[in-house]
């Protein structure tokens, strides 16, 4: 059987239509910065000069890049105010994984072998009990209110009922549902003071 042109069109938007995609949906998670962003800034990436470097090049000839990355760095510390960055996870899946395994060198640094939970929003990106579970960790849920926001009085509930054995929290900041937690600042002063760390997720920064 011989496709035309035509048909193969056909074809071919059929497949597609099978996705789900920017066309005809907003994707609620993952690829979060190309949703946030307009195509035209997205463009850049497929330049020559973006796309194609060699990735043994040497160090001499990618000055271009090095600088480009510490200038990202810089500016996410002055936003974030945080003591370092580190541009070497390739994803938010990678970030999440590096950030939770510092969490548990932290601990294991100071003998608390044995903080093993990670309480994580009901509102979290689905990647976050995966990663905490990848780590080793136990995964207790936080529930959130009609708005979407974390319920701060569970928050504190749970940090103490597992004082001992608190590793830290995942949030998602600003909010997958797209506002800045109100009650951010005491979620994390709370798991401080049970002697936990918070893992902050910033996916949705550039909205």
């Amino acid at each position: 059987m011989k496709f035309s042109e035509t048909n193969m069109m056909r074809y071919i938007q059929r497949l597609a239509d099978k996705d789900l995609s920017l066309t005809n949906s907003m994707i609620p998670l993952g690829s979060c910065t190309m949703k946030l962003n307009s195509a035209i800034c997205m463009i850049p990436v497929t330049w020559e000069g973006f796309a194609n470097i060699h990735p043994y090049v040497p160090m001499d000839q990618a000055q271009g890049f090095s600088q480009l990355i510490e200038e990202i760095e810089d500016n996410l510390v002055a936003i974030t105010q945080y003591d370092a960055i580190s541009s070497q996870p390739h994803s938010g899946a990678t970030g999440e994984y590096a950030g939770l395994m510092a969490i548990k060198g932290y601990h294991e640094s100071r003998g608390d072998h044995h903080r093993d939970i990670c309480l994580v929003p009901t509102s979290a990106h689905g990647t976050n009990p995966a990663t905490a579970q990848i780590c080793g960790m136990k995964i207790v849920p936080v529930h959130c209110d009609e708005k979407g926001n974390i319920m701060a009085e569970e928050v504190e509930e749970k940090a103490k009922q597992y004082a001992d054995r608190l590793s830290c929290i995942m949030i998602t900041y600003p909010s997958t549902h797209g506002v800045f937690e109100a009650d951010v600042k005491k979620i994390c002063d709370t798991i401080h003071h049970y002697g936990g760390q918070v893992y902050m997720d910033g996916a949705n920064m550039n909205a």
